[in-house]
């Protein structure tokens, strides 16, 4: 297929073609800025050296010498720079016999582009050797054109969007090219012989995209929709980061959009793409869609042919899945609830940055989410809110959150925030908590006036705009030195984490070290690994989590004296590979 209408020509920089030239030779090829008289063909992305565009010409046209020939071109093209170079040709004999008189007007200062043989020909524009009579002849047949496509246009029915796209403009050169006397496609024409062309054209294309399905997988997309006809209709296309592709469209007219049903119809496409390719199947927010996607995880060849089919707690949940329609009801009422406060989970959980001064909006967001989800029906998310509460009032709810939130610029400082009076209670308390000394308390107290009202350097310009750019440790180190106090109380604050997650990693290796056998080593290179290995998981902030095969291995009690030089790179201490290693050793 013709993909003329976008260059992929990479190293330099492609530049755009003079807005006045008319040359239809320019559609099909780019100029590069900086590099006299190179042009790149779209077809093959090649650089065409010297020679300007009469050498691209040559090159489109398949005429050997000067350039080598162009082999994607299509024929109509070819045959249109053909004809291009032929009147080229009579037209500088004919300037050369006569000179007209009766300019329309002056020459156009352009870009030029020299050949090797040293003759220079202009970047063509408006012709500016025609007689004025010539040249109203001209416009008039270009207007008759014009409305003649117009009035087409217009009967047809055909939207106006469609002057844009990418196949219009080739479209009008081959026709031009043909010449005078050129018939367009009939009826029969359309919809027989050169749609079968389209669609070949199309599948050859498609090739490369499906022998990338079996490397990268692909995910197939289905939307139902109703066409003019009230016809309901499914089309089914294959995504890939390469292009999407429309697969097949199926006419559901007469047919039960059931669970059953769809289900089977999902079945036969994914089996024509390949079982083994798809990823994932994504549908329409469907009950029905929904059902199917699931019951195809309980009836397909790798769900029965496993052992887990078998099992006792495999058959209860497929039964569940299968007949039990309350269940997944109840399972969209435990997502509009925990979808939010797995979000404040993350945030705290997250150690690429202290979390406190988030903490207190992050869950009154999850609240107001939840809210929402429940379509703001009290009945329905109240007593939800109220476990929430009931948690936070007894167990989670801490003034130093408080304190965080109203020290975090980003937040305090946000139009929308309403929460003033609560946050600094919050501080106040942790104020007198963590700063003992009363004159200290009093200073703070009156520093913090400045901070509220955006004085001094708070309320500088960048301060403002960097309230939502830095995190908030940093904001305060770069603008709170105008008050010195103040600002190391909050970087104290917002420094801390808010929940010990982190803590929670793999400590297969610690428990390792604590083993009866490892009892007996020294006292202090005891308490070196038990010191060095936790903390070396606890550095790693990507979180990580290690495999076994990536935890140091340490030795047997009577290899004890490689252990101080080992630490860390030593492994595989007679552990065989397809045992658990912690295991293995305290059993032996």
């Amino acid at each position: 297929m013709n993909t003329s209408g976008s260059g992929t020509a990479t190293g330099d920089s492609i530049g755009s073609v003079p807005s006045k030239t008319d040359d239809p030779a320019w559609a099909h090829c780019l100029i590069v800025p900086g590099k006299r008289n190179q042009t790149k063909c779209l077809y093959r992305d090649k650089l065409i050296q010297g020679g300007g565009i009469t050498r691209l010409k040559e090159h489109l046209a398949r005429i050997k010498g000067n350039v080598g020939a162009c082999k994607k071109v299509s024929v109509d093209v070819k045959w249109q720079m053909q004809q291009l170079l032929s009147e080229a040709r009579k037209g500088k004999e004919k300037r050369k016999r006569k000179r007209l008189g009766d300019m329309v007007g002056s020459q156009c200062g352009s870009q030029t582009f020299v050949e090797e043989n040293d003759e220079i020909e202009e970047i063509p524009q408006s012709q500016s050797q025609k007689t004025i009579k010539s040249a109203l002849q001209s416009k008039e047949k270009q207007e008759a054109a014009r409305m003649a496509i117009a009035r087409w246009w217009y009967d047809a029915n055909v939207p106006f969007h469609a002057a844009r796209s990418k196949y219009y403009l080739p479209m009008w050169d081959a026709i031009t090219s043909m010449g005078p006397g050129f018939k367009g496609p009939g009826y029969h024409d359309l919809r027989g012989p050169l749609l079968k062309c389209a669609v070949k054209e199309v599948n050859e294309w498609l090739l490369s995209l499906k022998s990338t399905w079996s490397t990268n997988g692909c995910s197939i997309m289905a939307d139902g929709w109703t066409n003019q006809r009230q016809q309901p209709i499914i089309n089914f296309l294959v995504y890939r980061p390469r292009g999407s592709m429309f697969l097949k469209s199926i006419d559901t007219s007469g047919l039960t959009k059931d669970a059953e049903t769809l289900e089977r119809m999902f079945d036969e496409v994914v089996k024509e793409v390949g079982v083994e390719n798809v990823v994932q199947f994504i549908t329409d927010n469907d009950a029905s869609y929904k059902a199917a996607g699931k019951r195809q995880m309980f009836t397909s060849d790798a769900w029965v042919g496993s052992r887990y089919a078998r099992s006792s707690v495999g058959k209860e949940i497929c039964e569940i899945v299968l007949e039990d329609k309350e269940f997944w009801s109840n399972c969209i009422v435990v997502v509009k609830i925990n979808e939010p406060l797995v979000r404040v989970l993350r945030l705290v959980d997250n150690e690429e940055k202290p979390s406190m001064g988030y903490l207190y909006e992050a869950i009154d967001k999850a609240k107001e989410t939840i809210k929402k989800n429940f379509n703001n029906r009290l009945s329905h998310y109240m007593p939800y809110i109220n476990v929430i509460d009931a948690r936070l009032d007894k167990q989670l709810y801490s003034p130093l959150h408080a304190a965080g939130c109203f020290l975090n610029p980003s937040i305090y400082f946000k139009p929308s925030f309403n929460k003033q009076t609560t946050v600094t209670r919050g501080l106040l308390n942790t104020l007198t908590t963590l700063i003992s000394d009363e004159d200290k308390q009093d200073l703070i107290s009156s520093q913090l006036e400045e901070y509220k009202k955006a004085t001094g350097t708070f309320g500088m310009s960048l301060a403002i705009r960097q309230r939502e750019k830095l995190n908030p440790v940093a904001w305060w180190d770069q603008f709170g030195t105008d008050a010195l106090e103040l600002q190391k109380f909050a970087i104290r604050v917002l420094s801390q984490c808010t929940s010990a997650t982190g803590c929670e990693r793999n400590w297969s290796a610690f428990d390792f070290i604590h083993s009866k056998k490892r009892n007996r080593l020294e006292h202090e290179r005891l308490n070196a690994l038990v010191f060095s290995l936790p903390n070396q998981i606890l550095d790693d902030t990507d979180n990580i989590v290690y495999d076994e095969e990536d935890v140091p291995q340490v030795p047997l009690e009577n290899e004890s004296e490689q252990l101080w030089t080992g630490v860390g790179g030593v492994t595989g201490y007679g552990i065989p590979p397809d045992e658990d290693p912690y295991n293995y050793v305290q059993d032996h």
